[in-house]
């Protein structure tokens, strides 16, 4: 397999998808209004909730992590969908 080097940017808008353990509370909602999201429920597990949007750089993605940090929500993972 090929190693590629993605050329990524500090300054630039992008797409994210975030998925974190949990939900976000109804009286947090509001923080990630940009940001479309879905709760995935499966029986006798804890939620996962997915964040999907546009963020306008690295300062916003750290802004919005740092939210769910704060929500004590672990994240379980971040993928860049489009540059």
């Amino acid at each position: 397999m090929e190693n590629v080097e993605l050329e990524l940017s500090f300054s630039g808008p992008a797409i994210y998808r975030i998925t974190i353990k949990g939900e976000i509370p109804d009286t947090h909602v509001g923080r990630f209004g940009h940001m479309n999201f879905k709760v995935f429920r499966v029986e006798n597990a804890r939620p996962e909730t997915i964040l999907e949007g546009r963020i306008s750089d690295q300062a916003e993605l750290s802004g919005v992590l740092k939210s769910i940090y704060n929500l004590r929500l672990p994240i379980k993972e971040v993928t860049l969908l489009e540059d």
